[in-house]
């Protein structure tokens, strides 16, 4: 379960720096 948590929490964060791109640019 620890490994499904670190991965959902790489995603969460790809998609948050992702976003922020986005707006940035």
């Amino acid at each position: 379960m620890e490994r499904l948590l670190l991965g959902n929490e790489a995603i969460a964060r790809g998609i948050v720096e992702s976003g922020a791109e986005v707006v940035t640019s």
